[in-house]
């Protein structure tokens, strides 16, 4: 009986603790493309997306040798 009382007890005490925490802010980040240039190389194109979006952005070549740039929105 002692060990359903502690049990209830630390539930009640968690459940107080995440109350005053708040809830969690989900965002939701989207992918963007956007085409940088024409005549691709691949080297030159990922280097040039994360120059112009960051370090989460990352650059790939079409099957027409367009260089597509992929960034979260």
């Amino acid at each position: 009986m002692k060990l359903i009382t502690s049990v209830l007890i630390l539930l009640l005490v968690l459940a107080i603790e995440i109350e005053n925490e708040g809830a969690m802010k989900v965002v939701e980040a989207g992918r963007c493309d956007e085409k940088l240039n024409e005549d691709c190389q691949e080297s030159k194109c990922d280097s040039d997306c994360v120059r112009k979006h960051g370090n989460l952005a990352s650059g790939r070549c079409n099957a027409i040798e367009d260089c597509i740039c992929r960034f979260p929105c």
